[in-house]
């Protein structure tokens, strides 16, 4: 008698706010639709509480699960390494230094993960160890294996980066955060952090500025193509006029919230 084999996996997003569980069934190759979509808006809640009544409610024990976490928790920045790098523990030791030099803090108290590279500045994430312990009680509790936690940005960044060529633009819009990321022949080469109001959504040439002044700061003498994730202000649309829309490659619909975008995204 033939037996038919599945496996399921847990997306799992996490923000200050906001808290999604996503349960997926996988046969073979193939991915079913969701079996279990809930998300928990809640202020007054720590995100550990908010996950763990979600994952009771929906009964969700022994499984493997992929984490992602939003910008809330996660510090970005980029890193130069110095001319005498050589190693892996170099390009750590220089990140080390550049963390405690941008935000002040103790890297002891940070996991700090990158695109490690000894010639070119590359990309780098800090998450709090704290909050990785609370992730990792939590999941043993409810037995679930954590096969990657990863930030959004990061997570967008590899559904993305095989459509994406030196000399570009990655613009993802997140909530009220405006992200443009420079692309080089290396990686990502610069990433710049632009918080935006109100004031700013109905300005229709805000984002063509904020283009502009990244690539004079940056040196760009000329950008190839500018990719977006995320959705655009209705004013800012009538200026994007040749911006590549990533999200709309994909079957899952455009969110407010890029934390939603990744749970979403689905993995071949």
């Amino acid at each position: 008698m033939l037996k038919l084999f599945f496996s399921s996996s847990v997306q799992i997003g996490i923000g200050i706010n906001e808290v999604i569980v996503r349960h997926q069934k996988r046969t073979g190759k193939f991915y079913s639709s969701s079996t279990v979509t809930k998300s928990s808006i809640n202020n007054s809640q720590p995100w550990d509480t908010q996950l763990r009544t979600l994952l009771t409610e929906n009964k969700i024990r022994n499984r493997t699960c992929y984490v992602h976490l939003s910008n809330d928790f996660v510090r970005h920045f980029i890193v130069k390494p110095a001319k005498n790098t050589v190693s892996l523990r170099d390009c750590r030791d220089v990140a080390y230094a550049r963390f405690q030099t941008l935000f002040g803090e103790k890297y002891e108290d940070w996991l700090i993960q990158g695109d490690w590279n000894q010639q070119y500045p590359f990309f780098a994430c800090a998450i709090p160890k704290s909050l990785l312990h609370q992730l990792t009680q939590l999941t043993t509790e409810f037995k679930l294996r954590v096969l990657n936690t990863t930030p959004q940005l990061a997570s967008v960044w590899n559904a993305h980066r095989k459509a994406l060529s030196a000399g570009d633009l990655l613009i993802v819009i997140d909530k009220n955060l405006l992200q443009i990321i420079c692309i080089q022949q290396h990686g990502i080469g610069d990433i710049r952090m632009i918080p935006f109001f109100d004031t700013h959504e109905v300005q229709h040439n805000w984002l063509d500025q904020q283009i502009r002044i990244e690539s004079l700061r940056l040196g760009l003498s000329e950008i190839k193509k500018i990719h977006l994730v995320g959705n655009l202000p209705i004013a800012w649309k009538n200026s994007s006029v040749g911006i590549i829309d990533l999200t709309t490659k994909n079957t899952i619909p455009q969110t407010t919230s890029i934390l939603h975008y990744v749970i979403g995204y689905e993995r071949k």
